[in-house]
């Protein structure tokens, strides 16, 4: 039986790439508001002030007492408050709540070639780490000798050469 992972891996190059160029259009916002930066007060409070409408008027709409307000307005500049009560205050106030995450730096294709190269190479180290664990048959080389030629080619796999790597 295939698993989710092993169907999430049989995607195609050319469906992941067309996949990452949808991603990076749709981050482009997200981009801009983080060169801004965050709003000190935050997004609640920012545009509930903004629209003219104070704690009670917001409490109302969302069927909870006026202190509700700013103990909700507290848990998201403490960066406590839950999707489902942001996105309950976003309808209040008329807007719709948007949920995303953006590379720090660079695109999102840079981002994921990155990690692929890390993923390898973890994969890599893993693999010399088994083989160093592996029982040597009788009159092979080992110990330290071949821990040094196995850490060596995997090493200059890596495009790191080792002074009498083998």
């Amino acid at each position: 039986m295939e698993s989710r992972c092993d169907a999430e891996d049989a995607v195609t190059q050319d469906e992941r790439e067309e996949a990452r160029r949808k991603l990076e259009e749709m981050i482009l916002p997200f981009e801009a508001a983080r060169a801004r930066g965050s709003h000190v007060d935050g997004w609640l409070r920012s545009m509930r002030k903004q629209m003219g409408a104070d704690a009670g008027e917001l409490a109302g709409k969302m069927g909870v007492q006026r202190k509700e307000i700013f103990r909700l307005e507290l848990m998201e500049k403490r960066e406590r408050i839950g999707m489902g009560k942001l996105r309950r205050a976003a309808d209040a106030l008329g807007c719709e709540l948007v949920y995303g995450f953006v590379p720090r730096e660079g695109m999102l294709s840079e981002l994921a070639r990155r990690h692929r190269a890390e993923h390898k190479k973890a994969l890599r180290l893993r693999l010399l780490k088994k083989k160093m664990a592996a029982p040597r048959a009788p009159g092979t080389i080992g110990g330290a000798e071949a821990l040094r030629r196995a850490a060596a080619k995997v090493l200059g796999r890596l495009g790191i050469r080792v002074a009498g790597g083998g």
